[in-house]
């Protein structure tokens, strides 16, 4: 008899497991769906994103985004690396308006560009950097 409850509690867990696996799987690949944009979405994204980037982000982060070295506080990381490829695979759309918060609001080295870039060339710049990432825009 105890035996068989055992069983029966592994296989609820594997049950639910199994579940929540279906639902990780569902939300991944919904996320994938709602990131998508059509090819003339993206060629109209590298239009306007690419000069932007290249004026004003490419004198810090370097025009093929591979950063510069960090001498006292002057420097910026590079934007065409693993980590961001990963975050922008894996939910798009927040790491955009996540790259896109970082270009308004700037950090303690970055200055902030809410005055300088409206809304949307803030949101082009992040859609070129992760199209950079996932290969689906060539680096200037």
């Amino acid at each position: 008899m105890a035996a068989r409850r055992r069983w029966w509690r592994a296989i609820r867990w594997r049950r639910w497991l199994a579940v929540l696996g279906a639902m990780i799987l569902v939300l991944f690949v919904w996320q994938q769906v709602a990131g998508r944009r059509t090819e003339a979405q993206q060629r109209e994204s590298v239009a306007f994103g690419q000069p932007t980037f290249r004026f004003y982000c490419a004198p810090c982060h370097g025009f093929h985004m591979q950063g510069r070295p960090f001498i006292g506080k002057v420097g910026a990381p590079p934007l065409n690396k693993r980590g961001y490829r990963i975050f922008f695979r894996l939910m798009p759309d927040a790491m955009e308006g996540w790259v896109a918060d970082q270009i308004a609001e700037g950090n303690a080295i970055m200055p902030a560009f809410r005055g300088t870039l409206n809304a949307r060339q803030r949101r082009e710049v992040a859609l070129y950097i992760r199209l950079v990432n996932m290969g689906g825009a060539p680096v200037p």
